[in-house]
């Protein structure tokens, strides 16, 4: 960072938090952690007056597909079905069944002004977002990822401590996602509001997927991922049935 209009005199830089980012005397910043902090540069005019600015500086997660373990009782963040407002829950799930893992990853895009999109891999057209009832739920957001675009009830800014995050709906410390009570099963909804003192459901273990899925989704009508089993080949003129068409809870890609 640069000062401009000032000669002659000496710069004192300083960070609020430092754990997110520090500032040497040269005004160089470096990022610690995903987070927030205010940079000031603080210089005596030749009245010995005091003159300073700020400046915020948001340090990001790297935009890429993410999985996100509870600290308490290890579940994953995952979505039970695909259709918007359906509850978003944490669950212990076999990553062997393709469909199911792929509910539980998440791909992450940073907007603007520390704020950031959470969209489920199954269906991108949506997010993690809350409304007044303070469940945590997807919502219809479309496509496009920017900061006005996503709005409000699904924009979130991530905070990071050693190997886990934080997530705030629309940056406010009074709205964190966290899970309902203190013990955890599958099937346990999260929701969004004040921290529990002496609770942890809102921290989240955080690890970036290795090669995440791409190509082509395509639903049932029950809303499943399908693919079409490519070793099933019918006669010509023979009459099918959606049986015959063998189509398996999957990600086609």
């Amino acid at each position: 960072m640069t000062a401009t209009g000032v000669t002659g005199q000496i710069i004192s830089w300083t960070s609020s938090n430092t754990s997110v980012a520090t500032v040497n005397s040269s005004g160089m910043v470096t990022g610690i952690k995903a987070g927030s902090t205010v940079i000031t540069a603080t210089i005596q005019n030749d009245n010995n007056e005091t003159i300073s600015d700020t400046c915020v500086v948001y340090v990001r997660i790297a935009d890429g597909v993410y999985y996100f373990e509870n600290i308490s009782g290890l579940n994953y963040l995952y979505v039970y079905g695909i259709l918007e407002l359906v509850p978003v829950c944490v669950a212990s799930i076999n990553t062997n069944n393709l469909y199911e893992h792929l509910k539980i990853m998440w791909k992450i895009k940073y907007l603007s002004h520390g704020m950031y999109s959470v969209r489920p891999m199954h269906m991108l057209t949506t997010g993690l977002g809350c409304y007044e009832n303070g469940r945590g739920i997807l919502i219809d957001i479309g496509t496009e990822d920017t900061y006005s675009a996503v709005g409000p009830y699904a924009r979130w800014s991530i905070k990071r401590s050693d190997d886990c995050v934080s997530f705030f709906l629309d940056g406010d410390e009074e709205h964190i996602l966290q899970l309902y009570g203190q013990y955890t099963t599958d099937g346990t909804p999260t929701v969004v509001g004040e921290l529990v003192p002496g609770y942890y459901t809102h921290e989240w273990f955080i690890e970036e997927v290795d090669n995440p899925p791409e190509g082509i989704f395509m639903y049932n009508t029950l809303y499943e991922a399908v693919f079409i089993n490519p070793l099933r080949i019918l006669p010509k003129n023979t009459n099918r049935s959606l049986s015959d068409m063998n189509l398996h809870p999957a990600v086609y890609s």
